[in-house]
């Protein structure tokens, strides 16, 4: 994403142009709309207009934008919500559920979870490199590692949360037996997985910044993804039976210890 900043900090001078845009061609008054061929001011070349309708690079581009712009500072997600359109009368529903991507890239700085919310996709705050803390308060299920990459600093979870715990300033599960997220902000030279915990979550150490990571003997599978594209060198695993499909897909990894009792290792692995 950084190599994208100038083009990025191109289109956010385009913001009051996009926004006319956006009036006159989709009758809305917060949104952009970007044109197929512009200049370096955004003004449309070539005679015609094609809008967010015709080439994808476009459509992800005014997304990106519009999802940096609208999704900024301190976040408090609400419990329910009222919608509607055309076809359908207001109708309230409750929020439950935070989808992939949801808030990818965005420049939110922190981030409250309602006690409604139970579930968070992977990568639903991805790449939101100014987000330094999220309370996750009551979700009981979390696929793959929402924050990864993100700047997150801080995970808070509910005391009575019956499916996680904070530990270290990682995410466990309620019973410590599954190391969930590590925040891949940290970036210190040695992590030591307590005692205890059998496995390591599927992306729990995406983008993570640790060089080396000790593993203890109970821990016996590093579900898919686990260290993918972290800057980990080393890693002992001398119990392990199962290493998951993308485990060091990117990773900086220069030595692994591996036991007799390994059974498995899934595609791409060490891809």
């Amino acid at each position: 994403f950084d190599h994208l900043m100038p083009l990025f900090k191109m289109l956010i001078g385009w913001r009051p142009r996009l926004r006319e845009n956006a009036k006159a061609f989709c009758g809305i008054d917060d949104g952009y709309t970007l044109p197929h061929s512009v200049d370096d001011r955004g003004v449309c070349i070539g005679g015609f207009w094609t809008g967010t309708i015709d080439h994808a690079s476009t459509a992800w581009v005014a997304a990106m934008m519009y999802r940096y712009v609208k999704y900024s500072g301190d976040i408090v997600i609400p419990e329910k919500v009222t919608l509607s359109n055309k076809d359908y009368p207001p109708a309230e529903y409750t929020v439950t559920t935070l989808n992939s991507s949801c808030f990818y890239y965005s420049s939110i700085t922190s981030v409250d979870i309602p006690e409604t919310v139970v579930s968070i996709y992977g990568s639903a705050f991805f790449k939101c490199t100014e987000l330094k803390r999220i309370n996750m308060k009551n979700v009981r299920k979390i696929w793959g590692n929402p924050i990864a990459k993100s700047g997150v600093e801080s995970i808070e979870v509910n005391p009575d949360n019956p499916s996680y715990d904070v530990m270290d300033g990682m995410l466990y599960s309620k019973t410590h037996d599954t190391i969930v997220i590590c925040p891949s902000v940290y970036d210190w030279e040695e992590y030591i997985i307590p005692n205890g915990v059998k496995v390591v979550g599927g992306s729990c150490f995406f983008g993570s910044g640790i060089k080396k990571v000790v593993l203890p003997s109970t821990v016996y599978s590093l579900q898919e993804g686990a260290f993918f594209d972290s800057e980990i060198e080393s890693i002992d695993g001398t119990n392990l039976e199962m290493i998951g499909a993308s485990a060091f897909t990117l990773s900086k990894l220069k030595s692994i210890t591996l036991s007799s009792k390994l059974k498995g290792i899934s595609d791409y692995a060490f891809h």
